[in-house]
């Protein structure tokens, strides 16, 4: 697990999070030494020079080219589906410089990064095989304050405009859930009516879906249903993510056999004593 205590600073741009930009380049080591942005102690808490500064200042790690590095497809603080895990590990260091990076993995191998403080959840998968591991789902909680809670017209337009046509989903009024999905062809759903896209929703593996999906939860505010006072969005691609899993345990498939070949040469000609 990777545990990112960030301080609250949500200012007059409600998403300006959410509105950074990724990167599709696999080159990830851009800083000043060769240490992974993601170096922690084996219990998740941080060590050494990095118990008393930020992840992104102990590997002085160069923010402005990381941030500026853009990806393919929808993006959570700059994070894409697909982004090799080490440039995601970087980008969410550089979300807040004084902000400190740790990590657990998985007995399989996978990564759940997790991030949270302040006002905000974040949450990064890694799977695939060991030296090429990539995020196949982003989610990030946000919620808002007396005083800092916006208007629900303006996030649905804000989101609309990064991740494309919203269709509303389930029919409550907290939350209200949104989908922007795309069809196989890529072109995006434009009716919630359409019983592809229900299907889409419920089984993005199915004939004709594009497995690319954007969720969005938003929670209005009790006292005033025109404001917003929590909001999720999760991204992730089903395909993708079969995908690098059967990778991954392919690998692991491999490795097991040859150490077990190995054994086996090693133990040729042992005579035990009968």
């Amino acid at each position: 697990m990777i545990r990112l205590r960030l301080r609250a600073a949500l200012g007059s741009c409600l998403l300006a999070g959410l509105a950074a930009c990724g990167s599709g380049d696999d080159s990830a080591n851009i800083g000043d030494n060769s240490q992974s942005a993601a170096a922690t102690s084996a219990e998740g808490e941080p060590s050494g020079a990095m118990a008393n500064q930020g992840t992104a200042q102990a590997q002085r790690l160069n923010c402005s080219a990381i941030n500026a590095r853009r990806g393919e497809g929808p993006d959570v603080v700059g994070i894409t589906i697909g982004m090799p895990a080490e440039l995601a590990l970087q980008k969410v260091a550089c979300s807040d410089p004084a902000a400190v990076v740790n990590t657990r993995t998985r007995q399989d191998g996978s990564r759940w990064v997790e991030v949270e403080g302040g006002s905000q959840h974040l949450e990064v998968q890694l799977e695939g095989p060991a030296q090429d591991q990539r995020v196949t789902k982003v989610t990030r909680a946000l919620s808002f304050g007396e005083g800092e809670q916006p208007v629900l017209a303006d996030v649905t337009a804000q989101l609309e405009s990064k991740y494309g046509r919203l269709l509303r989903y389930i029919h409550s009024t907290d939350p209200i859930s949104f989908y922007s999905m795309r069809r196989a062809d890529g072109s995006l759903f434009t009716d919630s009516d359409d019983p592809l896209f229900n299907t889409c929703v419920n089984s993005s593996l199915e004939a004709g879906c594009g497995n690319l999906r954007v969720h969005v939860n938003i929670y209005r505010a009790r006292q005033n249903p025109e404001l917003v006072a929590r909001m999720h969005v999760f991204i992730d691609h089903v395909l993708y993510g079969e995908r690098v899993r059967q990778a991954a345990s392919q690998q692991a498939r491999a490795a097991d056999e040859q150490r077990r070949k190995q054994e086996v040469d090693a133990a040729s000609g042992r005579r035990p004593t009968l």
